[in-house]
């Protein structure tokens, strides 16, 4: 009870206030905001005309998180076809470029307070909430579990030096990961080290499951025939830096400038983690 009233009265209030803040300097920090207060008449507008009651919802924090959720909602899809899922996003890297035909709807993730939370968990009525990678957040879990909505937490990984493993920290995130029906991590490291937050009489279902994402990329590559798949050797040479931050740049430029003054023969594909103009002009 102490850390929900600490969430709800300090820490997730003080968050929502800072962020509305700082939209004026963050043109993405803005969009994800301002969609955060469209999403209900989103997700209103669908279900209005949803003919179907078996609704999972899933969520991802941003792009990368939705490749680890597209095999589990492909196999969803396949024992399911009838079912309906809707998406939900914290970041605009998410919802501005996922446009998958199994995603029935997508939307922002509401605002964690619990009020806002019932509010959408009670429309949407999801037969499971699905959660891939770390974007936890306390009141959706707690709430889901209120509302006896079964939700899953897949693609887990907790490092030996996470915060999380802090004694006080460790308490807070005790009872947001054993408000969960089912975690699923992705080495046993991981679940060694989850095991040390949720203590030993634990609630929730615990397995060691992998990383869907390395299933996802295994599939990408199995489309590709023989025919279409040159040797190693006749391919150009090419050094491709992808998801790269403004940090990276500073960090790794020298290094690869002297790399590409060696290599007579290798090109750079550099893509950037959020590809605004201001980034592209920069780089050119």
């Amino acid at each position: 009870m102490f850390f929900k009233i600490l969430y709800n009265i300090f820490l997730f209030p003080i968050f929502f206030f800072v962020s509305l803040a700082l939209c004026i300097f963050n043109r993405k920090l803005f969009n994800g905001v301002k969609g955060r207060f469209k999403s209900k008449k989103i997700l209103k507008d669908f279900l209005a005309q949803c003919q179907s009651n078996q609704i999972y919802w899933f969520h991802a924090a941003s792009l990368g998180e939705y490749e680890q959720i597209k095999p589990v909602l492909s196999g969803l899809k396949e024992i399911e076809p009838n079912a309906v899922f809707i998406l939900s996003f914290f970041s605009p890297s998410g919802y501005e470029n996922v446009n998958d035909d199994q995603v029935d709807c997508k939307f922002y993730l509401p605002f964690d307070f619990s009020w806002n939370v019932k509010s959408y968990l009670t429309l949407a009525n999801p037969k499971k909430l699905i959660l891939a990678g770390y974007d936890v957040w306390p009141n959706l879990i707690w709430v889901a579990k209120k509302l006896n909505v079964h939700t899953v937490l897949f693609a887990a990984r907790f490092s030996n030096k996470s915060s999380k493993l802090y004694p006080f920290i460790r308490k807070f995130y005790h009872n947001i990961y054993n408000s969960f029906s089912a975690i699923y991590t992705i080495s046993k490291n991981d679940n060694n080290q989850l095991g040390k937050i949720i203590g030993e009489n634990y609630k929730p279902i615990l397995r060691v499951l992998g990383n869907p994402r390395y299933d996802q990329v295994k599939n990408k590559s199995d489309q590709f025939t023989k025919e279409r798949t040159q040797s190693v050797l006749q391919r150009p040479k090419r050094l491709i830096l992808g998801s790269m931050h403004s940090d990276d740049e500073k960090k790794l430029n020298q290094s690869i400038v002297s790399i590409l003054n060696e290599i007579d023969d290798l090109s750079l594909i550099w893509a950037y983690h959020n590809p605004t103009e201001k980034n592209l002009n920069q780089i050119e």
